[in-house]
């Protein structure tokens, strides 16, 4: 089982299948076991295609790798 021990880091939630694993992170990690700390000021974060974007309101743009700021 690739789960046992338990791969995932930070408080993850490991799922095997099979021989191979995935991790369910709780915010604000991400990354293959969690290792990642993925925070965005005045936005929330994800991951598209494995990279940390911010999404950001309105006032502060749209996206950005970053952290939101005011557009104002």
């Amino acid at each position: 089982n690739p789960c046992l021990p338990n791969p995932c880091r930070n408080g993850g939630i490991c799922n095997s299948d099979g021989s191979s694993f995935t991790c369910s992170c709780i915010s604000p990690y991400t990354g293959m076991k969690c290792e990642k700390v993925c925070t965005c000021d005045n936005g929330t974060c994800e991951l598209e295609n494995g990279n940390r974007v911010c999404v950001c309101p309105p006032e502060f743009g749209l996206y950005t790798p970053s952290t939101c700021r005011s557009n104002l």
